[in-house]
């Protein structure tokens, strides 16, 4: 393989191996010239290509669910994932508020962020949320000194 970092770099960044070969791939371009077609043609993946560097170590959200409405004042959010496999894990939250940095725009479009919490090793934390609007969170977990990618984003509002 040359051209690793378009392999290696959706890999970092929690693209299964199956996703990362892709987008090899499709950096290699559409059309080939013959030491191309012998250098490329013959690479393969043996064994399980949805696996990732990550798997495991990434954590499941649990609450609030994607979509929950909330009309209670004061706005204290309790935000809870199932902790990850591995030893010694630490945690860090982020939380997102629309329009709270730059008015209609998410804090993350605007390369700024909200929330991000310090590293902690429960798999809760609470919040007191900013405003009767949208909002959003996510994980990471980081262990031996290695950062996992973030969970996706899961969104919830409050109204009140």
């Amino acid at each position: 393989m040359l051209a690793f970092e378009n392999f290696y770099t959706p890999m970092a960044a929690g693209k299964t191996i199956g996703e990362s070969f892709v987008a090899w791939w499709q950096c290699m371009g559409a059309t080939h010239e013959l030491g191309e077609v012998q250098w490329y043609y013959g690479m393969v993946l043996l064994g399980d290509p949805t696996l990732n560097w990550w798997s495991g170590a990434v954590p499941q959200l649990r609450t609030p669910l994607d979509g929950d409405c909330f009309d209670h004042f004061p706005r204290l959010t309790h935000f809870q994932w199932d902790p990850v496999a591995l030893p010694n894990a630490l945690y860090q939250v982020e939380i997102d508020a629309f329009g709270a940095r730059n008015g209609g725009k998410w804090a993350a479009e605007t390369g700024q962020t909200w929330l991000v919490s310090g590293l902690q090793s429960a798999n809760l934390y609470e919040h007191l949320f900013v405003g009767a609007q949208r909002g959003r969170w996510r994980v990471r977990a980081r262990v031996l000194n290695q950062t996992a990618p973030w969970t996706d984003w899961r969104y919830f509002n409050y109204t009140k």
